[in-house]
């Protein structure tokens, strides 16, 4: 597709969305393009998403030394 000119983008999906799936193609192209049915246009790509409890105060002094200081 992309050698024709065409651009597809296929936005993130959050896990909990179970409605259609759509996808926004573009032709950037100076010449018409047609897009048969069946033509394969996006690709899904199932990944992990961490969600990070983030900690702004560990409730301890930091010591002076650098690395390997504590002797652990």
């Amino acid at each position: 597709m992309a050698a024709k000119g065409l651009v597809c983008e296929l936005p993130p999906i959050d896990s909990g969305y179970r409605g259609e799936i759509h996808a926004i193609i573009s032709n950037v192209s100076t010449s018409s393009q047609t897009i048969h049915k069946d033509t394969r246009v996006g690709q899904l790509v199932i990944t992990p998403v961490v969600i990070a409890d983030f900690v702004l105060d560990l409730g301890e002094e930091r010591g002076t030394g650098a690395f390997g200081s504590t002797g652990k």
